[in-house]
C-alpha cells in the first residue's frame, strides 16, 4: 500500500494565495458587550470571558477562506440560535437567542430584557451575521462552524460533570454531511493524537441546520476542548497551543479540499 504524501507546506502557502471554497463561521468567539447592555449584567468580567469560545478567532483563522466572525458576546445574542427562539417566560433558561442564565446556572441580567429589547438586539447583531453567511455561501463548497467547549460538561448541560473529548464533530445526525466526510475529518484529528466524538455532546444547532445539508452545502461543526489550549483557571493560553491547533485546522482544510472533496487547486 502506498502512503499518501503529507502536503508540502509551500504547496499550502501557494494554494492559499487564492480564495478557497470554504466558509468558516466563528459565532461564539467574542467577549464584547456594549456598555449600555453591560450595565444591567450581573456577571463578573471573568464570567463573560469564560462564556466565550476564547481564541477561536485565531484557531479557525484559515488564510484565504471566507470567514464570518462574531462581534458581540453570545450573552447578548446567541448567533447559533434561531432568531425567533425567544423564551421570554423562562426565567432560568440557558437556551434561546437571548439567554437568562449561563450554562453554569448563573443569572445574566439584573432586569431581563423585554421582548422589544430582544428584537432590537436580534436586528442589530443576529441579522448582520447571518447576512454575511448568506453572501458567502454561494461561493463555497464546504462549511465549517468553529467552536470551543469546556473540558467538562457544565451544570445545565446533559453531560454535566463528565469529561469531554478533545474534538467533537457535529453533523446533526449525519444530515449536514456524509458518513464518509465525517469519518475523514475524525481520522485527521485522531492522526494528530486527539480523542474524537461525533455528535456527543454537540451535534450542531441553528447555523449548521440553516445552511448545510448533504445535497446542498455540506458542512460540519468542530468543537475544540478548551483544555487543549487554555489554563482553565486563568483562561490564559498554553504556550504554542493556539498556533498548533491553527496549523492543524489549516492542514485539515487543505487535505479536505484536495484529497476528499477533490477540488482542483
Amino acid at each position: 500500500m502506498t502512503l499518501k504524501k503529507k502536503p508540502d507546506l509551500t504547496d499550502v502557502s501557494r494554494t492559499m494565495r487564492r480564495k478557497l471554497p470554504i466558509l468558516v463561521s466563528r459565532p461564539h468567539g467574542s467577549t464584547h458587550v456594549p456598555s449600555t447592555i453591560r450595565e444591567d449584567m450581573v456577571l463578573a468580567d471573568k464570567d463573560i470571558t469564560d462564556y466565550a469560545d476564547l481564541f477561536t478567532d485565531r484557531i479557525f483563522d484559515i488564510p484565504q477562506t471566507y470567514m464570518v466572525t462574531a462581534d458581540v458576546s453570545r450573552l447578548v445574542v446567541d448567533l447559533n440560535r434561531a432568531p425567533d427562539h425567544i423564551i421570554a417566560q423562562a426565567e432560568l433558561s440557558y437556551e434561546g437567542v437571548v439567554a437568562a442564565v449561563t450554562d453554569h446556572g448563573k443569572k445574566i441580567f439584573q432586569h431581563p430584557p423585554n421582548l422589544k429589547t430582544i428584537k432590537n438586539w436580534i436586528r442589530n447583531y443576529h441579522h448582520p451575521y447571518h447576512r454575511r453567511i448568506k453572501q458567502c455561501a454561494p461561493k463555497v463548497k464546504f462549511f465549517i462552524d468553529g467552536h470551543s467547549m469546556h473540558p467538562f460538561g457544565p451544570e445545565q448541560k446533559p453531560d454535566a460533570g463528565k469529561p469531554r473529548a478533545d474534538i467533537v464533530l457535529g453533523n446533526r445526525e449525519y444530515t449536514t454531511c456524509s458518513l464518509a466526510t465525517t469519518t475523514y475529518v475524525a481520522k485527521f484529528f485522531k492522526s494528530k493524537g486527539h480523542s474524537v466524538k461525533i455528535n456527543d455532546p454537540y451535534a450542531g444547532k441553528y447555523i449548521l441546520g440553516s445552511y448545510c445539508s448533504r445535497h446542498r452545502l455540506p458542512g460540519i461543526q468542530i468543537e475544540v476542548n478548551k483544555g487543549l489550549y487554555l489554563d482553565i483557571k486563568t483562561l490564559k493560553p498554553k504556550k504554542g497551543m493556539i498556533e498548533k491547533l491553527n496549523a492543524e485546522m489549516t492542514e485539515l482544510i487543505y487535505r479536505l479540499l484536495t484529497e476528499h472533496l477533490k477540488v482542483k487547486m
